[in-house]
């Protein structure tokens, strides 16, 4: 694995950060990269050494969000539920503000769609049952989605635990 310098790491970084908290109070097609690279107190020439525009920002996220959860759906021929929560709860809490946004903007349901087939695929390799598979994999998902969007009402091991809970009883059922 290639050792990214710390510089560059927290330059890019401090992009993201900026990145989303714009998106937090306005489209990303309004979002500039003067006021993207003034959030994020850089200067153009910086923010232009690693993207041509803001929408390369949000692409690398996506792009990034997919291969993390490749990451954890495949780390292991034998999928395991709770390893999954657990992962995906890591995956959340490294940048929790990012993923409640992208549950709260219908303009990103697609990202959503996108993790749902990813477990979903995963799901249909240990259990062949293709309706209940499609139910799992939605409902993990859409009940994270809700969770963040409804301001984490309840504390991540708490939702962890009841969906490990009914997705057991999904398919402890053999009908």
């Amino acid at each position: 694995m290639e050792k990214i310098d710390p510089r560059i790491k927290r330059t890019k970084h401090r992009i993201r950060v900026a990145f989303v908290n714009l998106l937090m109070k306005k489209d990303i097609s309004e979002i500039t990269v003067t006021e993207l690279a003034q959030a994020a107190d850089i200067n153009r020439k910086t923010f232009y050494v690693y993207y041509a525009t803001p929408s390369d920002i949000w692409k690398e996220m996506q792009v990034e969000i997919a291969q993390q959860l490749q990451d954890l759906l495949f780390q292991s021929s034998d999928f395991q539920l709770a390893t999954f929560l657990q992962g995906l709860n890591q995956i959340l809490g490294d940048d929790m503000t990012f993923f409640k946004l992208i549950t709260m903007e219908k303009d990103y349901a697609y990202l959503l769609s996108d993790c749902i087939n990813l477990l979903r695929t995963k799901l249909l390799e240990k259990y062949p049952q293709p309706i209940k598979v499609t139910y799992a994999a939605a409902g993990i998902i859409n009940v994270y989605a809700e969770w963040l969007r409804n301001g984490q009402v309840e504390p991540l091991t708490t939702l962890t635990q009841q969906l490990e809970v009914e997705i057991g009883l999904t398919f402890a059922n053999k009908k």
